[in-house]
């Protein structure tokens, strides 16, 4: 016997069905006995209790907590959930049923209208998501596609990579600047990186791993390709989301299109002193976005728009969208690109991986964002030459200013 806590009446124990039965399965006994129990619990009552544990507590949890926070959004934005068919839209505000609200998700079960229903609520996805983009130039986004298994392999195969022999590692060259192995700098001596350009194509993490591994290492292979397939997607996520935000979705795929990706692999080494030591120096990306993911160890820091500097800390879900300076000029100065720095302490190895988001052919700020407000301030450039224009600048100061104003400000 089940006490209902609510209306203090009992529910009948026939009532209660059990779904989560691994036997339950076509052509079982247990499948025709319990096919007969729902068959007379719906004559019988109309309804039953269904046991299904298929909803795991975290969820559950999860779920009631965004409910909460859902419900809590003021009555005009719940009131623009609406529908042509009755009662699949927001129900509230009624004397007669002072104490009830609902709303509702028109096919949920498909990704699309689940993300029409948030935006719809959270302005395209979270408000504080966009504020944090537009006043900061980065956010950290919880992004749960990487087990921990997984996460484990990949910071495995990282310390087997950084492992080699240093004359293996510096014939990762590139012509581009940035996209090959950086190292054995002296200004920057905790630091070493190495590229994979175009890691979503598995002919190119293949090409890299038989460049460090002549004799083979397909699971090095596998789990870079992998890893930067899902970040990939993490990337167009974000990106869907910012064009629709803008009122620009019409723009999204050719955009998606144009994109390329380099994967940057990194090592930062242990603190050489008591002190706090640079690893790498304050500096704005180039890329359109980044996206960064490290182990446990702390280090990148962020600065506000204030001068104010925050440690990200790090966990197996989170990883910085950072803005670059293509993005700050593609949305004609709405989001700033965001100066960032990496400073180590103490005696554990950092290692992280950088996900930089690129664009073939001319980027140029779509007209939707230029107004009397934002009056247009770059020129159509290029993204490898916004590149080679950087690292050809002698400006020994041009870590620090705004040279997308150099390179093609209006």
């Amino acid at each position: 016997m089940v006490l209902d806590l609510n209306t203090g009446a009992t529910l009948v124990q026939d009532r209660i069905i059990d779904l989560s039965n691994e036997g339950l399965k076509p052509g079982t006994n247990t499948w025709m006995s319990t096919c007969q129990e729902i068959r007379l619990a719906m004559e019988e009552f109309g309804c039953f209790e269904g046991i299904y544990s298929k909803v795991s507590v975290e969820l559950h949890n999860q779920f009631f907590g965004r409910t909460e926070e859902l419900f809590d959004l003021p009555t005009e934005i719940k009131m623009k959930n609406t529908s042509t068919k009755p009662y699949f839209d927001y129900f509230g505000q009624y004397s007669f049923l002072p104490l009830y609200e609902s709303l509702g998700i028109d096919n949920p079960t498909t990704l699309e209208s689940t993300q029409s229903f948030t935006n719809l609520m959270w302005s395209f996805g979270n408000d504080r998501f966009w504020v944090a983009l537009e006043e900061c130039g980065s956010f950290v986004a919880v992004y749960d596609k990487l087990s921990v298994d997984f996460r484990k392999k990949v910071f495995d195969a990282l310390e087997e990579l950084f492992d080699l022999p240093v004359e293996t590692k510096m014939k990762n060259v590139n012509p581009k600047p940035a996209h090959g192995y950086m190292g054995k700098i002296s200004v920057l001596p905790l630091h070493e990186g190495m590229g994979i350009e175009y890691p979503t194509n598995i002919e190119e993490c293949e090409n890299f791993t038989k460049l460090m591994w002549p004799q083979g290492n397909d699971r090095f292979c596998e789990i870079a390709h992998t890893y930067s397939n899902i970040v990939a997607e993490l990337q167009q996520l974000v990106m869907r989301l910012l064009f629709e935000s803008y009122g620009i979705e019409k723009h999204y795929e050719n955009h998606k299109e144009s994109t390329t990706y380099l994967l940057r692999l990194l090592k930062y080494s242990k603190s050489q002193t008591d002190r706090t030591n640079v690893a790498f120096k304050g500096h704005t990306d180039k890329s359109l976005v980044s996206i960064l993911h490290s182990n446990h160890v702390k280090g990148l820091e962020l600065r506000t728009k204030d001068g104010e500097w925050l440690q990200f800390e790090p966990s197996p879900t989170s990883f910085v969208v950072i803005a670059g300076d293509a993005v700050m000029a593609w949305s004609n100065e709405r989001i700033p690109s965001c100066y960032h720095r990496v400073n180590m302490e103490g005696e554990k190895v950092r290692y992280a991986l950088g996900m930089f988001a690129f664009l073939n052919g001319m980027i140029q700020t779509p007209e939707e964002l230029i107004d009397d407000e934002h009056p247009l301030q770059y020129k159509p450039f290029d993204h490898q030459g916004l590149l080679q224009f950087y690292q050809s600048s002698t400006d020994p100061g041009k870590g620090d200013r705004n040279i997308m104003k150099v390179y093609c400000g209006v």
